[in-house]
């Protein structure tokens, strides 16, 4: 009986310990579908996303959906 007890203890001093252990992950909360994080457009990235100002292509609706009035031609 006493030896049951101490694995007992064992067993919830080991996963109380682990719990913190997992909660000092730098990279949790951020490794599932990053790819969603992707910006739109080659011209928007190159210039670091600062793009609302002077869209004049598609990625208008993306960024600044009011800009769309001032493109000259249709995009797809």
């Amino acid at each position: 009986m006493k030896f049951l007890k101490i694995i007992a203890i064992v067993f919830l001093f080991s996963h109380l310990l682990s719990n913190d252990s997992y909660s000092q992950n730098d990279g949790a909360g951020n490794t599932g579908l990053s790819f969603l994080k992707t910006g739109v457009g080659s011209r928007s990235l190159s210039m670091g996303e600062a793009y609302s100002s002077v869209t004049e292509d598609a990625s208008a609706f993306f960024y600044n959906p009011a800009r769309l009035k001032f493109g000259a031609k249709t995009n797809v």
